[in-house]
């Protein structure tokens, strides 16, 4: 039996239009006469998947930095393939035309690796688990499960919706943001400018009068000399708080301990834990209704949960499942997981609809999350302007308090 090759062409057809394609044959010169009897004149044809290796491969210095895929192009790339191979496209072509068309030179070489290797011979999901770093564990996991009852077009249109979801919780969280860091970049600059430049004008000013200066004048006045004098401190300091707290976070207990005290702070606590019951139970519902092993996909949740308390928690549910139980019951030992949660995972188990429920639960925590984070800029303003307006009130303080000292003696 002769294997038919798949080749891209470019053509233009008795009418001077622009044709592109994919046409099968046993080689490239059979391909170009079947082209030819159709009446069309060649202008570029080529293998569809070509030495892919090389023709992504010539990334610039520059690109080095782009070495990350973001949830947005993994969004777009499973929307498109879900289209792709809904239309009947082979697996290869369109990865083949996808990698073509992304802008992200690191995805791209990643793409054009997985395509070698499904060149090679190899399934799928075991070709997209040499890019950990690009493919989630659950992109992974699905995709397997994809291969095996050959839905790969649901599976990816699944994917698209996922990371469509993951990416606009991260852009609501951005826009929630913005209002509050402009506040705060606003208002550092006007006390630095106070600090800097102001204040030493009016220091000198009472030189003149040789007088004793209030101790809160005086306050401000030795911090003001000492950023003047010693400003590389202000620079190097968040440095090594940084780089401190990038080697104390890889240490398991401490940042169990981390992970505890932020659940429980006022206002980040509940929006983090928002964002991880959508996260969670999205994830979990994607998997179980792809058809991944229930131990598989709790699993697989455990991992794209970033925070260590409520991962242990996932681990013991896990483990519990394991033994014969139920989810339920070990959620309802967790003080994060509110009630309602347990309450329709218990339903969800009973009725044999637990992915149906899991969606009812990450719909619900999204909306509570947009409301969420639409209340938060109105929260942290009044906080900001009045952290920034005790500090510039100190500094008015420090330099009105003399003037009056001065009157009073001239009075007197």
């Amino acid at each position: 039996m002769t294997v038919l090759q798949e080749f891209l062409y470019r053509a233009r057809d008795v009418n001077g239009q622009e044709v592109t394609g994919i046409i099968r044959a046993e080689e490239i010169m059979a391909a170009a006469n079947r082209l030819r009897k159709q009446n069309l004149y060649i202008t570029k044809l080529e293998p569809a998947w070509g030495d892919t290796k090389n023709k992504y491969n010539n990334s610039g210095f520059f690109d080095r930095f782009n070495a990350k895929v973001r949830v947005k192009e993994l969004a777009v790339f499973c929307r498109q393939l879900s289209t792709l191979l809904a239309a009947g496209v082979p697996v290869l072509s369109a990865l083949n035309v996808l990698a073509g068309q992304t802008g992200n030179k690191y995805f791209q070489k990643a793409l054009a690796e997985v395509i070698n290797k499904l060149q090679s011979g190899h399934d799928m999901a075991e070709a997209l688990k040499s890019f950990p770093s690009v493919f989630p564990a659950i992109f992974i996991s699905m995709v397997e499960v994809g291969e095996m009852n050959g839905e790969m077009d649901r599976t990816f249109a699944l994917l698209a919706g996922y990371f469509e979801k993951e990416d606009a919780v991260k852009e609501s969280i951005k826009t929630a943001l913005i209002y509050p860091v402009i506040i705060l970049f606003f208002s550092v600059v006007m006390i630095v400018t106070l600090m800097l430049f102001i204040l030493p004008i009016f220091v000198e000013i009472l030189k003149e009068f040789n007088m004793e200066l209030p101790a809160v004048t005086k306050m401000v006045i030795s911090f003001s000399r000492y950023i003047v004098h010693y400003w590389y401190l202000f620079l190097l300091v968040p440095v090594g708080i940084i780089w401190g707290w990038s080697v104390l976070i890889k240490n398991y207990h401490f940042k169990k301990m981390v992970d505890g005290l932020v659940l429980r702070l006022p206002i980040l606590g509940p929006l983090l834990i928002r964002i991880i019951i959508a996260r969670f139970s999205r994830s979990l519902a994607d998997l179980i209704r792809t058809g991944v092993p229930l131990l598989q996909a709790l699993d697989v949740s455990r991992k794209i949960i970033s925070n260590t308390v409520i991962s242990r928690v996932i681990e013991n549910v896990r483990n519990n499942v394991r033994q014969g139980g139920t989810m339920a019951e070990e959620l309802k030992k967790s003080t994060v997981f509110p009630l309602m949660v347990t309450q329709m995972i218990v339903i969800g188990e009973k009725s044999g609809a637990v992915y149906q429920m899991l969606d009812k639960i990450a719909d619900f925590y999204e909306r509570e999350l947009d409301v969420s984070l639409a209340r938060l800029p109105a929260i942290l303003e009044p906080v900001l302007i009045t952290v920034t307006g005790g500090i510039v009130s100190l500094i008015v303080l420090a330099m009105v308090l003399p003037m009056f000292n001065m009157l009073g003696s001239v009075n007197y």
